[in-house]
């Protein structure tokens, strides 16, 4: 090289020889080129031939731009005259092989001179196995931040040299650039198994496989970091050992975070922990059983309620305990448990005690089912029922020994009225013998005075029999009442009570002659009471109004309406709402105990009627009472269509008329009659009117005005012993108070109509 080329940094002046050439054409590793400075190849060596797949023959005089791919031609066309400047000294991109595939090449210029003229000295290596190591590097990193644990890498001197995002966050990483590694915090603490504190440079499986060179398996460790709550994995370390030298040169530590799992299992097992003591300390009897009544668990109260040792009765089946006459309901039962879709089923039933004697319950039973619903076993809620039972026999004792209080009160408000009628009576007798005995001294005949003798006895008789009929300690027979009867005799007892500034009125707005079903004795009791009450209400006088009237009811059993009206000093809404309450009164000590009127509420009940009272104050006061006629009054200008034996009978409680509509031609497809009515006031009247009116279902809404009363669910009852409740519902328990709540079966609204007929039809087919 001379001064004149020294003179010239910028461009590199060599002058090859041919031996030079041929050394460096031909045994570089690295595929070369020679290029006029238009981009025309003048020579290559070997290595080049190779990377395109052409022969040297082939590729001198063919243009650069023929050996890029298409899409880079109009790129390198751009970017060649810095290439022949000098200006770009380095370049990546792709070259084409013959077969048509792209070569991913790294390119290195110099500026040379090729026989004399200048040139371009390209220098081209093939980087397709660079490239792919980058991008499997890429990809392996990829996969690394996605997996769903940790994992960190240690080199030969125990530092985390790389970590994905899980591991940084875990175990409180940071990363040093100056160091080019990972550190944990200051404060950052690890915690064994068994809650004891660990040191991290001993005890992180990490090192201890390195230490030990041998995998550590499955090492549960929790880390905690600033005060932070602790985390807990599962570690797994893996020691990297060069095979020839059998040194280790780092690690590999994966770990899956299983805190929220260790959590649950703590919840569950406190969860557990809880239900256990609950349902060993729960003061009814609790029973884990299967369906099929095997018992896997019962408390100490179950054991207590039937007199067993835990040991004994744990062997035991619900079968076992209970009678052999209810074998047949009991399978029933648990068959109804088995393919019922509800998860709550209550009943009453009877078990036997240890000693013999039987122990009534209400069992109240909700089913757990698998993912599949099949039912997997059952949690059985058993009450005792005996002190119920003894509660209920006490009040009917008390409750008959209130009426025969207030007959006995009754007795001696009516003896007090009836004594100087009695009296006037026995002086007459008294007259009427001294005529006929003077009349038959004087031969005149007596018959006269003694038919008016009779008279007066028959008459003394009659209040005698009233009396007695108040004063019986039982009910009397019920029979075929003629109510109107019972009513003209009544007033006509009790006229002696009644002051002279007080007018009674019987209306008799009654279209044909009615029967009720009822006890005489009672009715006349129940009018006294009325009549009475009405009297004290009307102290400056008044009118008292007793009125009858029919109702007619399409064709069905007529309704018979009792008035006892007055024109008294009336009610308030808040004593209107107590009258009916046994001993409440307005009245002094001396004149009344509050007892009349909750006599009057009792004999309604007892006869199936209903009683109504509008009142207010200083405009009087109104009590209705409907009775259920005997016998039906038919129209004769009505088709009757009897109703075919083999329906099932549902009654729906919905104000939605659609809904009423919709599910009743649902039913209709499955044999299923239903009665629909907006509220439960108007299926109160269905029963009066209809006595054999059937319902295999009651279908209630959550609403007030549809739920029914204890009275009626008593009626229902005993109509119709297999009756079920359905309740329909968006809540998870059904109201409280209400009559049949323990007995209720729930179905969760909003449902669609035809799932809706689906079920019903389902609880239907399972009493059946």
């Amino acid at each position: 090289m001379d001064q004149d080329q020294l003179k010239e940094p910028d461009v590199m002046q060599v002058e090859l020889s041919q031996s030079l050439y041929s050394d460096i054409l031909y045994h570089a590793p690295d595929a070369i080129f020679i290029e006029s400075l238009d981009g025309i190849i003048l020579d290559v060596n070997l290595q080049a031939c190779k990377l395109h797949g052409m022969s040297r023959e082939e590729l001198i005089g063919m243009s650069v731009l023929e050996l890029v791919p298409p899409e880079q031609r109009e790129t390198v066309k751009k970017e060649f005259p810095n290439f022949a400047k000098g200006n770009l000294q380095m370049f990546e991109g792709y070259s084409l092989h013959r077969s048509g595939r792209n070569i991913p090449v790294e390119l290195i210029t110099a500026q040379v001179q090729y026989h004399g003229e200048p040139a371009l000295m390209i220098h081209v290596r093939d980087i397709s196995t660079r490239k792919a190591l980058k991008e499997s590097d890429a990809l392996n990193n990829a996969i690394m931040q996605t997996l769903p644990g940790g994992v960190v890498r240690l080199d030969a001197d125990r530092r985390i040299i790389w970590a994905n995002a899980k591991a940084i966050d875990f175990l409180c990483l940071h990363y040093d650039p100056k160091t080019q590694c990972y550190h944990h915090n200051c404060d950052c603490q690890i915690i064994h198994e068994d809650n004891t504190p660990g040191d991290l440079q001993k005890d992180w499986p990490g090192y201890l496989c390195m230490d030990q060179l041998q995998r550590m398996e499955e090492t549960v460790l929790g880390f905690r970091c600033n005060q932070c709550p602790i985390r807990w994995a599962v570690f797994s370390a893996t020691p990297i050992v060069d095979r020839q030298t059998r040194l280790c040169s780092g690690a590999i530590v994966s770990f899956i975070d299983t805190t929220q799992q260790r959590n649950t299992m703590s919840a569950l097992r406190e969860s557990e922990y809880r239900f256990h003591l609950a349902f060993d300390h729960a003061p009814m009897g609790m029973v884990l059983a299967t369906p099929d009544g095997k018992f896997l668990q019962i408390n100490n109260r179950f054991c207590t309620m039937l007199g067993y040792r835990w040991s004994e009765l744990i062997q035991k089946t619900f079968f076992d305990i209970a009678r052999p006459e209810d074998a047949k309901a009991c399978q029933k039962f648990a068959d109804t448990l088995k393919n019922s879709q509800a998860t709550r089923h209550s009943t009453r039933k009877r078990y036997v005690h240890k000693d013999g004697y039987d122990v009534w319950c209400q069992i109240t039973v909700t089913i757990v089912r698998d993912p599949q619903g099949n039912p997997q076993y059952c949690i059985n809620q058993i009450e005792d029922l005996t002190p119920q039972l003894k509660a209920e026999a006490q009040h009917q004792q008390l409750e008959e020994r209130l009426r025969q209080s207030q007959k006995l009160q009754a007795i001696g408000t009516l003896a007090s009225g009836v004594a100087h009628d009695f009296n006037n009576l026995l002086l007459a007798i008294e007259s009427y013998v001294d005529m006929a005995q003077t009349q038959y001294q004087r031969n005149i005949d007596p018959s006269v005075a003694l038919e008016n003798i009779r008279q007066a006895i028959r008459q003394s008789t009659g209040m005698t029999r009233s009396l007695l009929t108040f004063a019986r300690q039982t009910n009397g027979h019920r029979q075929a009442v003629d109510l109107k009867a019972v009513v003209e005799q009544s007033i006509k007892t009790l006229k002696p009570l009644i002051p002279a500034n007080i007018t009674t009125v019987i209306e008799d707005l009654s279209e044909c002659p009615l029967e009720i079903h009822a006890d005489p004795s009672e009715m006349q009791q129940l009018l006294m009471n009325l009549v009475v009450n009405a009297r004290d209400a009307m102290p400056d006088g008044g009118t008292l109004t007793v009125r009858l009237q029919t109702e007619r009811c399409h064709g069905k059993r007529p309704l018979l309406h009792l008035w006892v009206c007055d024109t008294g000093v009336g009610m308030d809404d808040q004593t209107r709402q107590c009258i009916f309450d046994p001993f409440y009164t307005t009245k002094s000590r001396s004149q009344g105990t509050g007892l009349g009127l909750a006599v009057v509420h009792g004999i309604v009940t007892d006869h199936n009627a209903r009683i109504a009272v509008t009142s207010e104050l200083g405009m009087g006061s109104q009590f209705k009472i409907t009775f259920p006629a005997k016998c039906p009054v038919l129209d004769p200008n009505q088709t009757q269509h009897p109703i075919p034996n083999d329906l099932r009978h549902l009654v729906l409680i919905q104000k939605d008329a659609m809904l009423r509509q919709v599910l009743g031609a649902m039913l209709k497809e499955h044999k299923v009659l239903m009665h629909g009515v907006d509220t439960m006031a108007q299926f109160e009247k269905m029963l009066l009117v209809n006595e054999e009116l059937k319902c295999d279902l009651l279908v209630c809404d959550d609403a007030p005005e549809s739920l029914p009363t204890e009275s009626l669910c008593r009626e229902l009852k005993a109509r119709q012993n297999t009756i079920r409740w359905v309740l329909m519902t968006d809540r998870n328990t059904p109201p409280t108070p209400m009559a049949f709540a323990s007995q209720a079966l729930l179905l969760r609204q909003p449902m669609p109509v035809r799932e809706l007929a689906r079920h019903l039809v389902e609880f239907m087919e399972q009493q059946s």
